[in-house]
């Protein structure tokens, strides 16, 4: 037992995990099937094992990444900035979002000018970003 609980998942990464497979779920259910193609810890190569949270592929047939969504505890920010930089370095994803759950943040890295800033929408995909944990909030009730 004392093997199985040091091997177990902590309660963040648990937490992680069901976010972001919820997070999957709901950004299916919002954008454009016919195009784009919403993956839980997809890759952004066939060569890259980074997997972040959320990957959204071109819907087209070269199922082409073009935004990415990492989600970060406000005390692990500063590590989850360094590696969206550099999945931004490595890809050519359009958009890459971090989220922060515990004060509902979502911040965007331009990798053009190399900032991070905060953001609502999600341009490529035209989704309300903004609108996750309302969503969520929302089903937690009515369950």
């Amino acid at each position: 037992m004392v093997t199985l609980n040091k091997n177990w998942n902590t309660g963040i990464a648990s937490n992680k995990k069901f976010l972001s497979r919820l997070m999957t779920y709901f950004i299916s259910l919002c954008i454009d099937n016919k195009k784009f193609d919403v993956v839980y810890e997809g890759r952004l190569s066939p060569t890259d094992f980074n997997e972040p949270d959320v990957v959204i592929y071109s819907g087209d047939i070269k199922t082409t990444p073009v935004v990415a969504i990492e989600i970060s505890t406000e005390g692990e920010l500063q590590e989850t900035y360094s590696n969206t930089k550099q999945l931004a370095a490595n890809s050519a994803l359009e958009e890459l979002f971090i989220f922060v759950p515990e004060t509902n943040r979502w911040l965007q890295y331009k990798k053009s000018d190399g900032t991070f800033s905060e953001v609502a929408q999600a341009e490529t995909l035209s989704v309300p970003l903004y609108r996750f944990r309302e969503w969520f909030s929302k089903s937690l009730s009515a369950a």
